[in-house]
């Protein structure tokens, strides 16, 4: 896959599943600012996975999974940093 086509999958995945990935990031965060931070890390992650995705789930599984993912890591990390501080 060449960047081009990844791109294509990334904007159609955007345009398609925006309202999931925003419906997990508003789940997983409470703040306005906290949403935004982790919508960029989904989208980072959702980007980064599009070479993973063999296709054998559905588009909306994986973009869901990918963001489940990001937003568990991104809280599990706060709950880390709070309990160093």
């Amino acid at each position: 896959m060449n960047a081009e086509e990844q791109e294509a999958i990334f904007r159609r995945w955007l345009s398609d599943h925006l309202g999931l990935m925003l419906k997990v990031v508003r789940a997983g965060a409470a703040t306005p600012e906290d949403q935004d931070d982790l919508f960029q890390e989904v989208l980072v992650n959702v980007w980064s996975s599009i070479r993973a995705f063999r296709g054998e789930a559905k588009e909306t599984t994986w973009i869901y999974r990918v963001a489940f993912n990001t937003t568990i890591g991104v809280a599990t990390r706060g709950v880390a940093a709070a309990k160093k501080a």
